[in-house]
């Protein structure tokens, strides 16, 4: 699946890489790199800490180097806030091992969003978010992103919606605690008062928005509106 993925985006081969094992100090990190919406917790990243304390780092991250002969990081970015909780806590000469891959800051944003997609670690939210980094930062049409993701055109521009909803409703969809179909059908169909009401009312006690109470809301709205819907949209896969 990776080497795949990285044949879609056209990326340098494993064999063009140089291992290292690095003081984390020593990196140079930008976190708006990072493949991911929301960073790890406090409690994931010393979770993932003690687990390379206990274990060892069963995975490198990757490197890229920078024309002053320093090395930057692309992929590995919580597995890096764990090396440097170990540093702080544990064992200040802890190193990160790593490998430097050779590439240009495009081919840079497609191994980190490669990687992850790779590791199955990414949300709806993660996926919209790193396509518009692709479109924005690598200049990739909504065709060579939706080829590349293996999904239509049309789910492209769906998923691209979410990140319409403010911040703390982004977290509960990449959470799972706001089913992507039900969020889908309410930013493409209603109002914002609307929408905010429907969600608090479909909201339960532990702060979960319920799919199908989302539905029948949404359902008696269009009804009492005479909303009339001239386009359906395709099923994300998302589960409620």
């Amino acid at each position: 699946m990776a080497n795949d993925l990285h044949k879609k985006f056209d990326l340098p081969s494993a064999s063009t890489v140089q291992s290292l094992a690095l003081d984390p100090r020593e990196i140079i990190v930008d976190f708006s790199r990072r493949g991911r919406k929301f960073p790890p917790t406090p409690l994931e990243i010393e979770t993932l800490a003690r687990k390379i304390i206990k274990y060892g780092q069963e995975e490198e991250v990757k490197y890229q180097k920078t024309p002053d002969k320093k090395v930057k990081l692309i992929f590995g970015f919580t597995r890096y806030e764990a090396a440097m909780w170990i540093i702080e806590h544990e064992n200040p000469n802890f190193k990160l091992r790593g490998h430097v891959v050779e590439c240009n800051d495009k081919e840079a944003i497609q191994h980190n969003i490669a990687e992850n997609r790779d590791r199955k670690q990414t949300s709806v939210i993660d996926d919209a978010f790193n396509q518009r980094r692709l479109r924005d930062e690598c200049n990739m049409s909504d065709a060579d992103i939706a080829a590349d993701y293996g999904k239509t055109v049309a789910w492209i521009t769906q998923i691209r919606d979410l990140l319409l909803y403010e911040e703390d409703m982004q977290l509960l969809i990449h959470q799972g605690k706001f089913p992507t179909s039900a969020a889908l059908k309410l930013i493409t169909k209603t109002p914002e008062d609307v929408r905010k009401r429907i969600i608090a009312e479909a909201t339960d006690g532990s702060g979960r928005v319920k799919g199908a109470k989302v539905d029948e809301l949404l359902r008696n709205w269009m009804i009492e509106t005479n909303y009339s819907e001239t386009e359906t949209t395709e099923e994300t896969g998302a589960e409620d």
